[in-house]
């Protein structure tokens, strides 16, 4: 069951990564030359990033979940706890980033 957990996690990963993929390419052409994507920087023009600055989101997450499953390999064996806290991590990464994506697009679009 536990073991289960952690690769229904990573699957769900999976998709959530296409489905960014696939919320992009509709609009990739319908985007503006500039795009909010730092929020952490002060309001204006700082926040601003060009729109294949979007595809950092994207690849962030490819990273996080990449790093995170070789971790989960590494450790397997021996703690099955981090396996499954790290396959949870990374599906918590991977939707707050599909739900940052939509909600860059909405504001610009």
């Amino acid at each position: 069951m536990k073991e289960k957990l952690s690769k229904i996690a990573f699957q769900i990963n999976l998709i959530l990564l296409a489905l960014q993929i696939l919320i992009i390419i509709p609009f990739w052409r319908l985007l503006p030359p500039e795009i909010p994507l730092f929020y952490s920087r002060p309001w204006g023009k700082e926040q601003l990033s060009s729109y294949t600055g979007i595809i950092i989101l994207i690849v962030l997450c490819l990273a996080v979940l990449l790093i995170n499953f070789v971790i989960a390999k590494i450790v397997a064996k021996e703690e099955n706890l981090i396996k499954q806290m790290l396959a949870i991590a990374s599906l918590t990464f991977s939707f707050l980033i599909l739900v940052s994506l939509i909600q860059i697009i909405r504001l610009v679009l």
